[in-house]
């Protein structure tokens, strides 16, 4: 019982993080290919990251490193903390790219059902579900909520609308992580994995831009394109 445990969490969790990067891959690269310039905004914004750090490890990690600017810097939590542009593209993706469509089933098993507050009724049987991907493209919650706006959970230098734009902040609203006490316990992981994923990627690498592929939808789930490739190469300067 205690592998097979493991075993389905092993399976979820490098899962939907798989996914989920692959959809923020995509949409960054879709991007370029409009002109947008979020690749060199966000790799500007780990060098400025990684300049500002006046830290022991951060000096010693320089002199090692000389001339490759933080390219092969040692990472912590200090900094992903400050990539607010990252932050806000990837929370950005999960919204646009919404995993699934519907979320959270449940089955009615009480004999009498269930009575929400506005007097509607479910049978005993009934499978109820949350519209995740309905809500996260709801034009009274998201404004133009068919565009994909890098920069719409931004928080600025300032420190504002600093919870708005953790990945990891859950909200009757942002459902990727789901909400309440079944939220996922692993979001806090999952958003340093992404976070330190994406800026190693636009620090190191250089993707040809293209318009994104079809995504696949295997009943309620959403899916990159898996038969599509990328040009990708080492950085050259």
């Amino acid at each position: 019982m205690l592998v097979t445990r493991l075993l389905a969490l092993n399976f979820v969790g490098n899962r939907t993080s798989s996914v989920a990067f692959t959809h923020a891959i995509w949409s960054l690269v879709h991007c370029e290919s409009q002109g947008l310039g979020y690749w060199a905004a966000m790799r500007e914004e780990v060098e400025k990251v990684f300049a500002s750090d006046e830290s022991e490890e951060a000096t010693e990690s320089k002199k090692h490193y000389q001339g490759q600017g933080a390219r092969w810097m040692r990472w912590n939590k200090s900094h992903t903390a400050q990539m607010n542009l990252i932050e806000s593209f990837l929370k950005e993706s999960l919204r646009y790219n919404t995993d699934t469509n519907l979320e959270c089933k449940r089955m009615i098993v009480d004999p009498a059902g269930y009575r929400f507050k506005n007097g509607v009724n479910l049978k005993q049987g009934t499978v109820s579900a949350i519209p995740i991907w309905q809500i996260h493209h709801d034009p009274d919650l998201y404004p133009q909520p068919e565009e994909f706006d890098a920069r719409r959970f931004y928080q600025g230098d300032d420190g504002s609308q600093a919870r708005k734009a953790s990945i990891q902040t859950t909200s009757d609203y942002f459902l990727a992580f789901g909400a309440g006490k079944h939220a996922c316990p692993g979001r806090f992981f999952a958003s340093q994995h992404l976070k330190l994923l994406m800026a190693f990627i636009v620090m190191n690498y250089e993707i040809q831009p293209v318009s994104r592929p079809d995504d696949e939808w295997f009943g309620s789930s959403h899916m990159p394109n898996m038969a599509a490739g990328l040009t990708i190469r080492a950085r050259q300067c």
